[in-house]
Order: structure tokens, then sequence, then C-alpha cells
């Protein structure tokens, strides 16, 4: 994947967008309507001041279009005790776990009608280390959480008046009863 990577400048590594839409982990789609982001309470004034979602090194950024698939995505990247991953520059990272008293997930509508830049993260349960998970009882909420991720190309500007702010522990009550027996399931396997 390093060589997708292009440098551009000295601060980051940015993913080409030709490159990007050419892999097969990514399918073009129209822009949502609405879309929702995790983050640290922290992270909110930064967030409003700026009026946008900052992309990440490679310049994209991950969000949901439906809140209720957040607790699938914490549960399968294992955040709540400290997601392991690569930084772009090859080396395993571990993030510090995720507290979810101290995370918001924010309802945002996108400020402005953009084209070429939102794309779906498709990721095949059956190839993807979650086999043992891959059950049918729960191939349609893969398939629903498939649907629901879903990427942004550079920084996401939002419209500041319709951000709705909801407590992450609120979505985590409010699970419906399929998504909580995924999740069920998940920790015990």
């Amino acid at each position: 994947m390093v060589d997708i990577i292009k440098r551009q400048g000295r601060a980051k590594l940015k993913v080409d967008l030709l490159q990007m839409r050419k892999m097969d982990i990514f399918e073009e789609i129209d822009q949502p309507e609405v879309v929702y982001h995790m983050t640290d309470r922290e992270n909110l004034e930064s967030i409003m001041e700026s009026r946008k979602i900052k992309s990440f090194n490679d310049y994209l950024t991950f969000f949901f279009t439906n809140e209720e698939q957040a607790p699938l995505y914490i549960e399968l990247s294992g955040a709540l005790t400290g997601r392991h991953y690569y930084g772009t520059d090859g080396i395993p990272k571990t993030a510090p776990p995720l507290i979810v008293e101290d995370t918001v997930v924010l309802k945002l509508v996108p400020q402005k009608k953009e084209k070429l830049e939102w794309y779906r993260e498709v990721i095949d349960g059956t190839k993807s280390g979650y086999e043992t998970v891959m059950t049918p009882d729960i191939q349609p909420l893969w398939d629903e959480f498939n649907n629901c991720r879903v990427v942004h190309y550079g920084d996401f500007q939002f419209d500041v008046e319709k951000v709705e702010i909801i407590e992450l522990a609120d979505i985590y009550k409010n699970l419906s009863d399929d998504m909580a027996k995924v999740i069920e399931k998940i920790k015990k396997d």
C-alpha cells in the first residue's frame, strides 16, 4: 500500500485521488445528506471554530451515515482496549483506549455539494480476519455496516448551524436488539 502514497510537501503524506479511486476497498458514492463523526469531547471547541473535520495524514476522513454503527466499529477495531494500526510511516502503533464517556458523535450536514470526494470503504468480512464473526444471522448487519462507513477525500466542511452533538454513551444505551446481539457475539469471539 506504500506505493500508492505520494509525498507532497513536508508535513503530510497524501493518497493520490486517482490511485485511491482504483483501489478495490473504495467505491465512489453520492454525497450523503448527513454524516456522523466520532471525536473526543476535548476536540469539540476546535472543530466548531474551524467549521471542518480535518483529514488525517493521508487526506482521508472517515464517517458513518448511521450513528448506531459507531459501537460496531468500536468493537471490530478494538478501540476500547487500544486499536492497533499502521502509521503512514508503516510502523505499527497502538491508539490510546477509547473512553465512551469522553466521546461524542457529531451529526453533520455538508456545507456544500462536492463531486468526486465521497467514497464507501468496503471490507469483505470473509477475507479480513472477521471470518469467525460472519455467521448467516450477522451477514445482513455486516452489509449494513459496509454501506454506512463512508470516506471523504480532504477536509470536510459542515454547516455549523445544523450540528447535533450526541453522547456515545447514549448511542450504546439505545442500541437496537439486533445490534446489541451482534456486539455481544463479537465480544465473546
